[in-house]
């Protein structure tokens, strides 16, 4: 009877660590996403010509966005 109690006690702790690793395993993953300054700069230049439509002007000239008819403009693609 002492043997069973002690097998359950064992592998009930031994299932509360593997939860415990497991679950301080995935925050720290999870906790650990950064961009440098130039990751976060080109994203941001990426994403500042996207319009609702989905369409995107660029003024090759002086390589900023622009509407749709502008003098110099043309589609990003």
């Amino acid at each position: 009877m002492i043997q069973i109690m002690k097998k359950r006690i064992l592998s009930i702790v031994m299932v509360a660590v593997i939860a415990v690793t497991a679950g301080w395993n995935v925050y720290r993953s999870e906790s650990k996403v950064a961009l440098s300054d130039l990751g976060l700069a080109n994203v941001e230049a990426l994403a500042s010509c996207e319009k609702l439509l989905g369409t995107c002007w660029m003024n090759y000239s002086t390589w900023e966005c622009c509407d749709a008819g502008n003098y110099a403009c043309a589609p990003c693609d």
